[in-house]
């Protein structure tokens, strides 16, 4: 479906990089937190208020390309949730 967005940050459904950062840190006994997965639908190309990583251009938080609070605020829930999960309190 073309919605008229172009995109300009390449996204990855099934990143290689994870499942190898995933599979190293298991052998050690690491547990591996995957926040790509409930980022989505939050990139760049969304408005402020929706999007969790800022764009290239005309970025809120002078940091562009990289996670805004709300999206800090979501990786932060999701490793909690995983070390609860895992006997962490």
């Amino acid at each position: 479906m073309d919605d008229g967005r172009h995109e300009v940050v390449p996204q990855r459904s099934a990143d290689p990089g994870q499942r190898n950062a995933a599979a190293g840190g298991n052998e050690h006994g690491a547990v591996f937190v995957n926040t790509f997965t409930n980022s989505i639908g939050h990139d760049v190309c969304e408005r402020p208020g929706v999007r969790w990583i800022e764009p290239l251009f005309g970025s809120l938080t002078e940091v562009p390309v990289h996670r805004n609070a709300m999206g800090e605020e979501q990786d932060a829930l999701q490793v909690e949730k995983v070390m609860v999960q895992n006997g962490v309190k």
